[in-house]
Order: C-alpha cells, then sequence, then structure tokens
C-alpha cells in the first residue's frame, strides 16, 4: 500500500465553480488510485489464499459453510454447526 496522504479539499473554500470542478477532479482521481490500488491488494490475497489452501480433489469438499435465511438471527448464531 501506498505511503502518500490524501487531503480532502476544504469545501468551505470552495467559493467558485472552477475551484469545485478542481476539487472534484482531484477526489476523483484519488479515488481510482485507491479503488486500483485495493483491485490490485485483492488480487494478491486471493493468489496468496490459494497457496495456503490448495483445492484438494478436485473441489472443496470438506468445507462446510453455515447460512441462515429467517427471521431469528440471534437463534441461528446459538444454534450448534451441523
Amino acid at each position: 500500500m501506498t505511503t502518500d496522504l490524501f487531503r480532502m479539499p476544504f469545501l468551505n473554500q470552495l467559493d467558485t465553480k472552477a475551484k469545485l470542478l478542481e476539487a472534484l477532479r482531484i477526489v476523483r482521481k484519488q479515488a481510482a488510485v485507491r479503488f486500483k490500488t485495493l483491485e490490485e491488494e485483492k488480487v494478491r490475497m486471493t493468489h496468496l489464499m490459494k497457496q495456503l489452501h490448495p483445492q484438494r480433489n478436485g473441489g472443496n469438499r470438506g468445507n462446510s459453510y453455515v447460512t441462515f435465511e429467517g427471521a431469528n438471527y440471534n437463534e441461528a448464531q446459538n444454534a450448534p454447526l451441523q
């Protein structure tokens, strides 16, 4: 991750349309940079997780996921895993 700091433009200093548009360009550029960095980190983490937990026997056998659909979430949290 980068160590550069982004400072949000002060809204009370955007008294002209030109200043507002310039601030918007800065925010949009920084958002794009951060999104790209986040996507690169996501790819890196996915690759790392695949290295740490390779799939065995051609699938996800042995992995279990608990899902819940219903009105009482608290009961589902305390229920034993099946």
